[in-house]
């Protein structure tokens, strides 16, 4: 979590709603860890940043 130490959680959560308003995927995995774990609720399950890029462009 390197840089993320050093930016507020309100202006994390204005990036990461900016990345999805612009549909701006840089933006989005810039404020992931790397080893990121996304669980939808119908239990589909996304590990890592690559596959979180796939999830957020599908």
């Amino acid at each position: 979590m390197g840089n993320l130490k050093r930016i507020s959680s309100r202006k994390i959560f204005q990036n990461y709603i900016h990345s999805w308003e612009e549909k701006a995927i840089s933006l989005f995995l810039s404020l992931l860890d790397d080893q990121v774990s996304i669980t939808e609720c119908f239990g589909a399950k996304y590990d890592g940043k690559s596959e979180s890029g796939k999830w957020f462009d599908h």
